[in-house]
């Protein structure tokens, strides 16, 4: 089953991708732009903790690396309360697939709220998800530190895009390690439709 989950994952893994994207680029654009002083100053923000609350390096003193922090669990949050509605995006896909269709991350989201056709939970889908989940926590750790080290090149003025593109292809290209495995597990395998003669 493991290995089935991961064919159809990596079958569709650019409409999964697209899936994710759809959610956590807006997210992650918006909040680097609102923090970008605090990335710019990311090397200095041990030295930014230890100022008293009147000083501030670059309009970032303590309180606005609080701020930004709170910012990024009540994001991070967010995205974790949507990880089901994500993995019923993900089934919708894998199904589309199945049938022969083209599945595409708008049809995915649009159904992804309604009924589905789905196998019963059973003890089965425990395998596919742990091998998901630490597929997914080992890419994300990989992208990100690629990410992290290219972002390091930028100026100070452009590090905040570069943060927002490391954590939303860090999310993106990750999670669909975890979300197609779990997906596939439970939703109903269809054979590709016959071809209607007339």
């Amino acid at each position: 089953m493991v290995e089935r989950a991961f064919e159809r994952t990596l079958r569709n893994f650019s409409t999964i991708f697209m899936i994710v994207a759809a959610i956590v680029a807006p997210i992650h654009l918006v909040y680097a732009f609102t923090f970008r002083n605090v990335i710019a100053t990311s090397d200095y923000h041990d030295a930014i903790e230890a100022m008293e609350n009147d000083r501030k390096v670059r309009s970032v003193g303590p309180r606005e690396l609080d701020q930004a922090r709170l910012a990024f669990w009540i994001v991070t949050a967010g995205e974790i309360a949507l990880v089901p509605f994500a993995i019923r995006a993900t089934r919708r896909a894998l199904i589309v697939d199945d049938e022969g269709g083209v599945p595409t991350a708008s049809d995915a989201w649009a159904h992804a709220f309604g009924r589905q056709h789905a196998r019963p939970a059973t003890r089965g889908w425990l395998a596919p998800a742990a091998a998901g989940l630490g597929a997914a926590a080992a890419a994300a750790l990989l992208i990100n530190g690629i990410g992290d080290g290219l972002t390091a090149f930028l100026s100070d003025e452009q590090r905040w895009a570069g943060e927002a593109v490391t954590q939303i292809v860090t999310r993106a290209g990750a999670l669909p390690l975890f979300l197609g495995p779990v997906a596939a597990a439970r939703a109903k395998e269809e054979g590709p439709s016959a071809p209607k003669l007339y």
